[in-house]
């Protein structure tokens, strides 16, 4: 009944229902957070990187340092309400690649934890399989597949 795909042009994925179902309500936050920083820059992510673009990200930030990309998503139909969440963390690097990510900048300075590059440079694949996105979202299903229920 669900599966779950991922739009590479738009770099983002997709719960899809086989059945159209009415009165359904899906939601979906994502932010990456700076352990150096008090939930920051967390829900304004996308704000900060507007106003400061990557270069003056860069400033605030030091070698290494740790970080998380964190998404929440939830459904509801009306009767019940699942959230769940999914969470990668890493560290932060200072050596920005040429082919900066626009829609993404953040995954061309984020290396997750066990890997050796960005998380841009590890592509695709790798985000299918282990971006907090997935991570959400098999969740949702798992979750919307048991109607509801926890582990």
């Amino acid at each position: 009944m669900f599966h779950l795909s991922y739009n590479q042009r738009q770099h983002t994925f997709v719960l899809q229902w086989k059945y159209h179902i009415d009165n359904l309500q899906g939601y979906n936050d994502t932010g990456i957070y700076f352990s150096d920083y008090a939930d920051f820059p967390g829900t304004m992510t996308k704000f900060v990187v507007n106003s400061l673009k990557l270069e003056g990200i860069m400033r605030l930030i030091d070698e290494g340092s740790k970080a998380f990309f964190r998404t929440l998503v939830g459904f509801t139909d009306g009767k019940k309400t699942i959230i769940c969440e999914g969470k990668l963390e890493g560290q932060l690097t200072k050596k920005i690649p040429t082919n900066v990510n626009p829609i993404m900048p953040f995954s061309s300075i984020f290396v997750p934890f066990g890997e050796k590059q960005t998380l841009s440079q590890l592509g695709d694949e790798y985000l299918k399989h282990h971006s907090h996105r997935s991570i959400a979202l098999v969740q949702l299903k798992e979750r919307i597949l048991t109607n509801g229920k926890s582990e």
